[in-house]
């Protein structure tokens, strides 16, 4: 298809069975009547752009040059790009890969086959569903996977894989935990201006707490714990988050940094 012209690529190697092509729908639609003629599985997923694909050029120009205004740091761990399957080297090499990875395919394979040639023995997926998780069991045999998402995953983390390294209070901080949570719920409200006070602005107050907190090497004070809480509550509020869902997320909360004592529920 691309050798007559038309605009298709592999979008993401996603395991040994599964990989998305993405690029202009008739090229989509042909490849996927040519595959099912040859008994392949067909699913089409609802996104709203061709990503990682060519069709994302302008997009990726657009981003590049965005990135040039940062001063980008070094990351403090080790952090695997999307593009190269291969830790980021130093920030410079973090832009031009940040850049590109918008039209270049997702290679969670090859991550998933670099944590298995560095020995890595257990993995644990953060944020919603478990995705991430099914894919390391369904292609990596001696790697172990979790997710925070399914309650039967959280008990084995909190009572085997924790109880093994550190205690939950220093595992998770509740600032940490509560920017993570309020990234990784779902946004039901696309008005911009909402999103920006109910969402952006607390999140940076609370950002710039954990970056302190970091700096410095200190435990959060009650006043700041109580702070990220409420960042959560304005975030939910906007984001318009269903009300079982916030009470899960809240109980996830306080279970992972056993801090329920410090709040009334």
């Amino acid at each position: 298809l691309s050798s007559r012209g038309k605009t298709i690529a592999v979008s993401n190697y996603n395991g040994y069975k599964d990989v998305v092509v993405s690029g202009e729908a008739a090229a989509v639609e042909e490849l996927s009547e040519t595959l099912k003629a040859r008994g392949a599985d067909i699913f089409k997923l609802n996104v709203s752009a061709a990503f990682h694909s060519p069709i994302m050029g302008f997009a990726a120009e657009k981003f590049s040059h965005e990135l040039k205004k940062y001063d980008l740091r070094t990351p403090k761990y080790k952090v695997l790009s999307n593009v190269t399957a291969l830790p980021y080297s130093d920030k410079q090499q973090m832009a031009d890969i940040l850049g590109t990875q918008i039209v270049k395919p997702v290679n969670w394979m090859g991550i998933m086959k670099y944590l298995e040639a560095n020995h890595t023995d257990t993995v644990i997926e953060f944020g919603p569903k478990s995705v991430l998780r099914n894919l390391v069991r369904n292609n990596i045999a001696d790697i172990k996977s979790y997710s925070y998402d399914k309650e039967e995953d959280v008990k084995i983390i909190k009572e085997t894989l924790l109880n093994e390294s550190v205690s939950l209070q220093a595992g998770f901080s509740i600032i940490s935990r509560s920017l993570g949570i309020a990234v990784a719920t779902k946004n039901y409200n696309w008005n911009n201006e909402e999103y920006a006070k109910g969402v952006i602005e607390p999140y940076e107050k609370v950002a710039a707490i954990q970056a302190e907190l970091e700096t410095s090497g200190r435990q959060p004070s009650r006043e700041q714990m109580h702070m990220a809480v409420e960042m959560l509550k304005s975030v939910f509020r906007t984001k318009k988050t269903p009300i079982n869902e916030q009470k899960k997320r809240f109980n996830q909360l306080f279970s992972e940094t056993n801090t329920k004592k410090h709040f009334e529920v």
